[in-house]
């Protein structure tokens, strides 16, 4: 039996996973993920749809089609809004996509929503904050200033875990208040591996490897006699890994 990261999820909100067993899933996905860039491979598709969980936590990528748009990295939506189709993605685009939907799992967001690259841009820098002139080095001036870039007065709470938003004196707390149903030791390392798979600036975006080298993944377990009974609850579900959900 077979399950998707969406179906786990939606299965997940009647019975809570272990928050190991989301670290143990994602760290599969990157091993995976390492070794397809590794050979020259990129996915492109990645979505909670096309992640496939099995026995033990084991992970397959699929190439299912759907809306993965909203897991798409800026500069990949830039590049196909200007009719270059060919070579809009690279393994950066992969990670991005992965920082994304490790944010959406591990905290509950809902992912962006948005039609056009300019909505989809323009939901990116709501959830995840404003890019910088250099971040987007890569564009000309006048379409830099075309991007459509959030007010910074309030912004969301994403903006603080990802170190992008100002602490004011309304909200100093909403950090923490955002990241309370992750363990406190792991909080710091969920911060960090997130700000380094979800950065504008391509150059400074983690491979998978470097990735699985920083210290969320540092003491992942390999799932055990428990997970494994806990995985197997979950793979009898039978969710419809198409249903619509608020969730998608």
């Amino acid at each position: 039996m077979r399950i998707s990261l969406r179906g786990f999820l939606l299965a997940s909100s009647a019975k809570k996973p272990d928050f190991e067993v989301l670290r143990l899933i994602f760290r599969n996905v990157l091993l995976l993920l390492k070794e397809k860039h590794r050979s020259g491979f990129v996915h492109m598709a990645l979505h909670p749809k096309n992640i496939i969980i099995s026995r033990n936590y084991s992970i397959e990528l699929i190439q299912r089609e759907c809306d993965r748009s909203c897991y798409f990295a800026p500069e990949t939506l830039l590049k196909l809004e200007a009719n270059k189709g060919v070579g809009s993605f690279g393994p950066e685009n992969d990670i991005w996509a992965i920082g994304s939907i490790m944010f959406e799992s591990l905290l509950g967001y809902p992912p962006l929503t948005g039609g056009s690259f300019n909505q989809l841009l323009n939901a990116i820098f709501t959830r995840y904050g404003n890019p910088t002139r250099f971040d987007m080095r890569y564009l000309s001036d006048s379409r830099f200033n075309k991007l459509q870039l959030c007010r910074t007065d309030n912004p969301p709470s994403s903006w603080f875990i990802l170190g992008r938003g100002k602490f004011t004196n309304s909200n100093p707390q909403l950090q923490e208040q955002e990241l309370n149903m992750i363990p406190k030791q792991l909080r710091q390392p969920f911060r960090d591996i997130i700000r380094d798979a979800i950065i504008y600036d391509i150059e400074a975006r983690k491979t998978a490897q470097e990735l699985l080298e920083m210290p969320f993944f540092s003491d992942v377990i390999e799932s055990d006699i428990r997970q494994d009974i806990e995985c197997r609850y979950y793979l009898k579900c039978n969710y419809e890994e198409d249903i619509e959900s608020t969730h998608r």
